[in-house]
């Protein structure tokens, strides 16, 4: 699910993109790494003793591998006013660069598709 979620939000972005463009408002999407927070406060109440054995762990990974809070808004940072950027639409980045996304995320028949059926759930047409 987590997966097909990240998906989505590359496709339904591109597909804001291509409706915006000409417009001189841009979309893009971006990755901001594994972020140290504090998601795992509850592990213990929902997993019980099974968090006992994954707790360990998930702290040596937070402190080898995660980002903090500041690193992890970078991307957004850089996004949001890096003039070079101004007319950038449609892109992925991930550490304050574009990076290319899978060949789902640039199927364009399915991100407007997606952006269809979007619209159908919430009641807009175009």
């Amino acid at each position: 699910a987590y997966c097909r979620s990240k998906l989505a939000n590359v496709l339904f972005m591109r597909e804001l993109a291509r409706k915006l463009e000409g417009t001189g408002v841009t979309a893009n999407a971006l990755h901001p790494g594994a972020i140290r927070t504090d998601i795992f406060r509850h592990l213990f109440t929902t997993f019980g003793w099974v968090a006992l054995l994954v707790a360990p762990l998930e702290a040596i990974v937070s402190c080898l591998i995660k980002k903090s809070a500041i690193q992890g808004a970078q991307t957004t940072i850089h996004l949001a006013v890096d003039k070079e950027l101004e007319t950038t639409s449609g892109r992925y980045f991930s550490d304050c660069v574009p990076v290319n996304v899978s060949p789902l995320a640039e199927d364009e028949a399915t991100a407007r598709k997606l952006w269809q059926l979007s619209e159908e759930m919430v009641g807009l047409q175009e």
